[in-house]
């Protein structure tokens, strides 16, 4: 199934705590994105947090793996989860 993850930066987070992590966070993201379970990865403007697109079994599955990134486990981030399936006029 697919779906769109949206990861927002909790306001009360400061930037020197992200800088901590931030080059770790993105080298397991990128292992994500080549083991094919982030299937598009986007930052938002102003250091706000990330969008992606993502392949899995289902949301147990999104917050299990998502779960072993810093920025997840320190819990840095405010995280949106939502299914979609192909619009009807596709189908």
């Amino acid at each position: 199934m697919k779906f769109f993850v949206i990861a927002k930066r909790k306001e009360n987070i400061k930037s020197d705590q992200f800088a901590e992590y931030m080059d770790l966070e993105a080298e397991m993201a990128i292992q994500l994105f080549r083991d094919e379970f982030i299937r598009e990865l986007y930052s938002i403007k102003g250091g706000k947090g990330a969008c992606m697109v993502i392949e899995a079994s289902d949301e147990t599955e999104i917050r299990e793996k998502l779960g072993a990134l810093p920025f997840v486990k320190n819990n840095y981030l405010n995280i949106d989860i939502i299914e979609v399936k192909p619009y009807r006029g596709f189908m």
